[in-house]
């Protein structure tokens, strides 16, 4: 089952993030496995099923690439993980409840460093939005200056609550409602769309009750245009905060969408943009 999920063959050795050819390629977890064992030690539980949208299912292996040579892997990229692994034991293990105030406290860099490495080993995987990467390797790898815009948001989410048959529209059954936790590590898209009808794709990472938005722009957007869109973005949206590189600190208040309609739209190809804006 294992050899069936990683999608990048033996045959394939150039590493993806530094190029090299004389390196052994290793595996590389789509998600750091000391992050999934803190979540599952957190839950008390020791599930190990991943929802794959590539084959629209769960899967019980996590899914892997095999085109990381063991330099990058076992050095820079495992320090990112270390990172946010440390962000974790500070944030990310408390479930936050509606109305919560958090002063989130972040390293600009080493946060996006590691959200990118992420999201870009989920494209390679599922075959979409790869060219976006590529550019910002260089970043990733040392924190040079990027040579692509983007722009990094964050929202805290609270608990939902579903009824028995919104249960058994997603596979589950259940007698009664049931209080449904941000229980869950994601990475995905959703489309924002705004008030003139203008829509965007952006990447998205659940990190329980924390969820990351991730704005890339073309290299003919200017910042008036970037700026621009961030304000209509922040404006419209549910106390998303822009996380800014000039600053280590940010205000937030948990008054996401809840996990649940933020769940419920994982399920589909891109979660809309009634996931983010304001009702």
């Amino acid at each position: 089952m294992i050899d069936a999920l990683v999608f990048m063959k033996d045959r394939e050795k150039q590493c993806a993030y530094c190029g090299r050819t004389d390196k052994k390629m290793t595996r590389e977890h789509l998600w750091p496995q000391a992050l999934h064992s803190r979540l599952q030690k957190a839950r008390g539980d020791d599930q190990h099923l991943f929802w794959l949208s590539r084959l629209d299912k769960e899967i019980k292996t996590e899914p892997q690439i095999r085109d990381v040579c063991h330099v990058c892997n076992n050095g820079i990229l495992s320090q990112l993980d270390a990172y946010i692994c440390k962000l974790w034991d500070q944030y990310f293990l408390k479930i936050h409840e509606l109305g919560d105030s958090v002063r989130f406290s972040y390293d600009y860099n080493l946060v996006c460093r590691w959200l990118l490495k992420l999201c870009y080993n989920s494209a390679r995987i599922h075959k979409f939005d790869e060219f976006v990467y590529p550019p910002l390797i260089p970043y990733i790898l040392n924190g040079s200056e990027p040579v692509e815009k983007f722009r990094l948001f964050l929202q805290i989410v609270p608990p939902g609550k579903n009824s028995t048959t919104e249960l058994e529209s997603v596979g589950m059954t259940s007698s009664e409602p049931m209080k449904w936790d941000p229980n869950y590590h994601r990475v995905g898209h959703i489309q924002f769309t705004a008030l003139d009808g203008r829509k965007k794709i952006l990447r998205t990472v659940h990190l329980r009750s924390y969820c990351f938005f991730l704005a890339f722009f073309g290299p003919k957007s200017n910042e008036s245009e970037i700026d621009e869109f961030s304000s209509v973005f922040t404006s419209q949206s549910q106390s998303i905060e822009y996380i800014s590189q000039t600053s280590t600190t940010a205000n937030l208040t948990c008054y996401g969408v809840d996990a649940w309609d933020s769940f419920k739209g994982s399920r589909r190809k891109f979660a809309s943009s009634k996931n983010t804006t304001k009702r």
